[in-house]
């Protein structure tokens, strides 16, 4: 199978890159930077212009499209959302009218947590619908780059609607590296049962995920066919806090609605949706 992989050298990019390669796949590497290192060659393209989209999907017949401004931090609110906007309309709609029917979109879990930052001082509610959360929450964006991830899983929606596309939209926690991972584990070491880190997120219910089950679950997605548009919440089998998840539960999420029993719970993620459509589980790597 032919693959466009857009946002090939950054840091998911590359090891998805590697990963399709290692996997048989013929893939076509873009993005706006050049690096030397991955197995094929990167062509260079800048995805907010439009002729380029069309370029670099040439005989493609799946698009994975992870190129998008990473976070909401580091550049102003508006070139991250109306750029992410863009690149995404563009690489979309050119697939559509290029009759390419297989759509991969690296999304966030920023879709649908709010706003809800850690302030021991100062509490707040969770906004979640229900635990375990699965990839079907329903949108909560509480940033610029939330907001374009959002308006690119519309799309996708539209576009399999309507289209008959074929679209996955992987709703990604924090990815992180074999370095960020010895990062956590060394937290965990010195504070034990370690709560939330300064600033972070509370309703993204501590979760990571391991940059190469990623690029493991983009491959088991590519395999198993999927027809239509879903949403997945992919996350590793642990969380990035050792505190056992009915603490959690009574002292962050107290008030959300529990689909099962609380002494029933494991993960306050639940991913058995994407397991059953794809066969994929993510290495344990902490607990």
């Amino acid at each position: 199978m032919n693959i466009t992989l857009t946002g090939a050298a950054g840091n998911l990019g590359s090891v998805v890159c590697r990963k399709l390669v290692e996997s048989g796949y013929t893939v076509h590497a873009t993005d706006i930077s050049y690096r030397s290192d991955l197995p094929v060659k990167i062509d260079v393209a800048d995805l907010l212009d439009i002729s380029s989209c069309y370029r670099v999907l040439e005989s493609a017949e799946a698009v994975v499209h992870l190129a998008n401004h990473p976070s909401f931090q580091g550049r102003e609110a508006q070139r991250i959302h109306n750029e992410n906007v863009s690149m995404n309309f563009n690489i979309f709609e050119a697939a559509r009218q290029m009759g390419i029917k297989n759509i991969i979109f690296s999304s966030s879990v920023q879709v649908f947590v709010g706003d809800r930052h850690w302030d021991e001082k100062k509490e707040t509610e969770s906004s979640l619908p229900y635990l375990p959360v699965d990839g079907n929450v329903p949108p909560l964006p509480g940033n610029p780059y939330a907001i374009s991830k959002n308006a690119a899983e519309i799309t996708l929606r539209y576009l399999s609607r309507h289209w008959g596309m074929n679209c996955t939209a992987l709703r990604f926690p924090f990815l992180i590296d074999p370095e960020w991972l010895e990062h956590i584990r060394e937290h965990r070491k010195r504070h034990g049962r370690s709560g939330p880190w300064p600033g972070q997120n509370i309703d993204e219910v501590f979760t990571y995920l391991l940059m190469t089950d990623a690029a493991s679950l983009i491959d088991a997605i590519l395999r198993a066919k999927l027809t239509g548009f879903r949403t997945y919440f992919p996350v590793a089998l642990d969380h990035s806090v050792e505190t056992p998840v009915s603490e959690m539960i009574a002292k962050y999420f107290p008030k959300v609605p529990l689909r099962i029993p609380a002494g029933e719970i494991k993960h306050l993620v639940d991913i058995s949706a994407i397991t059953n459509d794809t066969g994929w589980t993510p290495v344990r790597v902490l607990g």
